[in-house]
């Protein structure tokens, strides 16, 4: 497992804990496949450049690095500014301790601001 991975499993299991009420999930982009799989996954819509997080009522797509070194690719960049300029929130991580001290406050606003409504059975 890269260290990449872990610190995503860390911060995943710290927001289920602290904020089990916020959606979010994971796109599995990125990972070294055979070529079968590779290639039936791009067929199904994997993008290349898509963010390692989403959480779809806070508009926000975190991308999360494990070392400062790292940048982000031609696609990755190419997509959050697309998203940043559709009026998506964009937070780019660079370890643990980086991607909760930038995603807590948005964490925060959502549970503090909003009463989810039910959605209505028909």
């Amino acid at each position: 497992m890269q260290l990449e991975d872990k610190i995503q499993i860390a911060l995943t299991k710290r927001i289920k804990h602290d904020y089990p009420k916020i959606e979010f999930f994971h796109i599995p982009n990125g990972k070294r496949r055979n070529i079968v799989d590779a290639v039936t996954l791009k067929a199904m819509g994997v993008k290349a450049g898509v963010p390692d997080l989403y959480f779809p009522e806070l508009h926000l797509w975190l991308e999360l690095k494990a070392i400062k070194s790292r940048k982000l690719t031609i696609e990755q960049k190419e997509f959050l500014e697309r998203r940043q300029k559709n009026g998506d929130k964009i937070i780019i991580a660079h370890g643990l301790e980086d991607a909760v001290t930038k995603l807590i406050p948005h964490l925060e606003d959502r549970v503090d601001s909003e009463t989810i409504e039910p959605i209505p059975d028909e």
